[in-house]
């Protein structure tokens, strides 16, 4: 019974909207779909996009790209040397730089050197060097973790070019 009376419903409300398009038509009105296709599409993106600026207004974004880009960056800008070609320059030593990981769960990805000579890299950008040499990298017994490994490394402040043959 109550399937019949919402189709008797919606039956009723056909025939009354297809009369008052009817006689929106007869009048020489466009439907309310019709009426906005007429509208230039430069006068109703501005509309949305005003309507959009306006609603999202107080939010805010917050991530973390910053510290990722620039740690990037840091990277990019130190090189690697090998003892024997960081000897073929006058390079200045700074300090020892170390770097480690620790797999404390079997979800989290194992450590790998490469990137903890990243991690070296970024140490050795912020005091000041351009250039590291990696002495030693390896996997340490550890009882908190699933894998530990840790690097060992010099950073250096290269001078652009050769000094030494």
């Amino acid at each position: 019974m109550a399937l019949r009376g919402t189709a008797y419903l919606v039956h009723l409300l056909r025939r009354s909207l297809r009369s008052h398009f009817r006689a929106k038509r007869a009048q020489g009105k466009l439907p309310l779909l019709a009426a906005l296709w007429k509208i230039p599409i430069m006068k109703m993106l501005i509309i949305i996009f005003s309507t959009l600026a306006a609603a999202c207004s107080g939010i805010t974004f917050s991530t973390n790209l910053g510290p990722y880009a620039e740690n990037r960056v840091k990277g990019t800008v130190v090189k690697e040397y090998s003892p024997a070609q960081i000897a073929k320059y006058d390079a200045v030593m700074l300090g020892f730089v170390e770097a480690s990981y620790c797999q404390e769960r079997i979800d989290q990805p194992k450590p790998n050197k490469r990137g903890l000579v990243k991690d070296l890299k970024v140490r050795t950008h912020s005091l000041g060097g351009n250039g590291v040499v990696v002495e030693a990298c390896s996997k340490v017994a550890s009882g908190m973790c699933n894998q530990y490994m840790e690097c060992r490394g010099v950073a250096y402040s290269v001078p652009q070019r050769q000094s030494k043959p």
